[in-house]
């Protein structure tokens, strides 16, 4: 399918063509992909259980946090961490997929 096609088929409310031409290669292996939103961007005080659950076993899992970590401005549950376990990741200095005490592990947030 050439680009015109595919803008073509856009409806009002999808992504832009420019926006899902730009997004990194690692969103196709993504265990999230093709889901809904609410689990990943849940109301305050709901569980993160089910984003928590999605992401324990993605392939893409490092890459995806590595994102967030280096977006202060990125919303929702990315790379198994809720924007408060990011904030505590940027604040202690941890590097996501580094070595050593500096390794920000998705073993050492608290759990919601």
């Amino acid at each position: 399918m050439d680009l015109a096609t595919a803008a073509a088929l856009m409806v009002p409310g999808d992504l832009s063509l420019d926006e899902l031409v730009r997004r990194p290669s690692w969103h196709r292996g993504a265990a999230c992909r093709g889901r809904g939103t609410a689990v990943f961007f849940p109301s305050p005080g709901d569980s993160l259980a089910a984003a928590r659950a999605v992401c324990a076993d993605c392939p893409v899992q490092a890459e995806c946090l590595s994102t967030a970590v280096a977006d202060p401005g990125l919303q929702g549950f990315w790379g198994g961490t809720s924007e408060r376990d990011r904030r505590m990741i940027r604040r202690e200095g941890r590097t996501p997929g580094g070595t050593g005490a500096g390794r920000a592990r998705l073993s050492d947030r608290a759990t919601a």
